[in-house]
């Protein structure tokens, strides 16, 4: 007597389909974290710094899309030439026109953030 196995192709199938959707969704859970990112840095210390001339820096945040639906990935950042220098200004005696405002304000959010960063990304990529 031989035993068959049936219905593995449909149960395949249909793994393979969520596969398929939790990619998705798993960039769908990059963008929503990233938006998440950026709200926090406009709320908590040390929050982006304005300059005296407006919020050229605030709003040359940019964010793209990288990668496949098998590797999703965002890149993320300021895109103004001196973001790099005022993200770094840790020195003494550098006024920050903004009150809350300070140095490393990307990488200080990162870094606190990061459960609820990814806990938005789980979230989104979940089986539904």
């Amino acid at each position: 007597m031989s035993a068959k196995l049936e219905g593995i192709e449909t149960v395949v199938k249909n793994l393979n389909r969520e596969i398929v959707k939790i990619r998705g969704r798993s960039r769908k859970g990059l963008r929503k974290a990233v938006i998440y990112l950026r709200r926090r840095m406009d709320e908590v210390y040390p929050l982006i710094p304005i300059s005296p001339g407006g919020g050229n820096l605030r709003g040359s945040w940019s964010t793209e899309p990288i990668g496949d639906t098998k590797n999703p990935g965002i890149r993320l950042g300021f895109t103004a030439e001196y973001a790099w220098f005022v993200h770094e200004n840790v020195g003494s005696g550098v006024h920050w026109n903004r009150p809350g405002s300070g140095p490393k304000f990307l990488q200080a959010r990162l870094e606190q953030d990061r459960k609820d960063i990814l806990n938005i990304i789980a979230d989104e990529a979940r089986t539904k």
